[in-house]
């Protein structure tokens, strides 16, 4: 770009979203995640999400992650999986 020239970098496309980073006993955590993808023109892709490893206390409803952690919840790790299409999966994991 010294030249003043364009640079073209590659993209990957990525699960993002609203999460809390902390859980809180007795109080309702819930989280969103959405695809970011910057060359996508469209906003309603059909994108399932799943989790294999989840505390017992959060479940999917949809496309939402939410629930109450109790006193005995120990801190936790967990994947979040997207299937956008055939041939574009994602995966993040949230400590």
């Amino acid at each position: 770009m010294a030249n003043g020239g364009w640079q073209f970098r590659p993209f990957k496309r990525k699960i993002k979203g609203v999460f809390p980073p902390i859980a809180y006993v007795g109080l309702k955590w819930t989280g969103q995640p959405k695809i970011w993808d910057p060359q996508a023109s469209r906003t309603n892709e059909n994108v399932r999400y799943t989790s294999h490893d989840l505390p017992p206390w959060l479940s999917w409803n949809g496309d939402v992650l939410s629930g109450t952690p109790t006193a005995d919840t120990p801190s936790a790790e967990f994947t979040i999986e997207a299937k956008v299409s055939a041939r574009c999966f994602l995966r993040v994991l949230f400590r």
